[in-house]
């Protein structure tokens, strides 16, 4: 799960406790040097950041 600080619906605290209950991986953007994004991260400034990041992220699970 990738959430954003700028989501006001899906908190870090929400969506990292679903991250966890699914036993999956939880990414706060701010903590990879990508704050300021929301719901819509294809369609923001940076998508291709956040991109990369979800590309290396399959990368490192063996996809």
């Amino acid at each position: 799960m990738i959430t954003g600080d700028q989501d006001l619906r899906h908190t870090r605290e929400v969506d990292a406790e679903t991250a966890k209950y699914f036993r999956g991986d939880f990414i706060w953007l701010p903590e990879v040097g990508l704050s300021g994004h929301s719901h819509m991260q294809m369609l923001e400034y940076g998508n291709l950041a956040i991109a990369d990041l979800f590309i290396n992220w399959l990368h490192s699970k063996g996809l």
